[in-house]
């Protein structure tokens, strides 16, 4: 599972629930606005400093962003559920 820890804060995502990813500036990832998802829920994790950063799509019309100053490579960890 994919493990987030923001300031007091610790989330888990299990690899099942990633539909898709992307990776690269936050400011044009951060709302996942290619998908023209209506009602979805977007949580944002950032640490000052960091522009770039990971958006992973999940089930249940979830969005999360994660900056980094790494998202090539956690872009390419994260597994994703092939749709059936």
């Amino acid at each position: 599972s994919l493990v987030i820890t923001h300031v007091f804060r610790r989330i888990e995502i299990p690899f099942e629930d990633i539909l898709d990813k992307k990776f690269g500036s936050i400011y044009q990832i951060r709302n996942y606005g290619s998908y023209n998802l209506k009602g979805v829920r977007h949580r944002f994790y950032s640490v000052v400093g960091d522009d770039e950063g990971v958006a992973v799509r999940l089930t249940e019309k979830r969005v999360v962003v994660v900056s980094t100053q790494s998202p090539q490579e956690v872009h390419d960890m994260l597994p994703v559920r092939k749709e059936e």
